[in-house]
């Protein structure tokens, strides 16, 4: 089972305080390192951002009476892009909390793989969404200021995968490291 592939990496210890026993977990399994931890401290901040100016701009341009989301072949695409989006959020959060020396085995898992698949899946996504604005503009040989404003955001996000997929080594462990070798 997949919940079992890091139980190994735990221990339940008694610990005693104030007279009273209680169970803990305590994580006794290896410890992971980053590739370039200079770059890695660096980074933490920037991808934060990234991440953050990729969510605030997907939700605001919900709000928007926007034409070409009218047309499922520019919507559809920029709605499932937003699963990857989720999921990078949870890898950026796990690599701006780890420690470097201290990632655990899981993290050090997840971060980077997460990070490379959901990067590349919502670049792909948001290029197709991009696709489908110029169909739609080319189907109605108009273009109202909303539509500029989200093909604006489309853009903005093919920026930011693209530089959250240039800086990739920055999240990438010795582990991920040893097996991409």
């Amino acid at each position: 089972m997949r919940i079992d592939k890091y139980a190994s990496d735990w221990r339940l210890e008694n610990e005693e305080k104030n007279g009273k026993v209680r169970t803990v977990t305590v994580y006794r399994g290896d410890h992971h390192h980053f590739s370039f931890p200079e770059k890695a401290a660096s980074y933490r901040i920037r991808a934060a951002l990234a991440v953050i100016i990729l969510i605030a701009t997907a939700i605001g341009s919900v709000f928007f009476r926007i034409d070409t989301f009218r047309t499922w072949y520019a919507n559809m695409p920029f709605y499932i892009s937003m699963f990857f989006l989720l999921f990078l959020s949870d890898s950026v959060n796990r690599f701006i909390r780890s420690e470097d020396g201290k990632i655990i085995r899981e993290d050090a898992d997840k971060i980077y793989s997460r990070y490379m698949i959901d990067s590349f899946l919502g670049l792909f996504f948001v290029c197709a969404s991009l696709i489908g604005c110029i169909a739609s503009v080319i189907t109605k040989k108009t273009m109202s200021a909303p539509d500029w404003g989200f093909a604006a955001v489309v853009i903005a996000h093919i920026v930011i995968y693209v530089y959250l997929l240039v800086h990739k080594d920055c999240v990438m462990t010795e582990k991920n490291a040893a097996e991409k070798e």
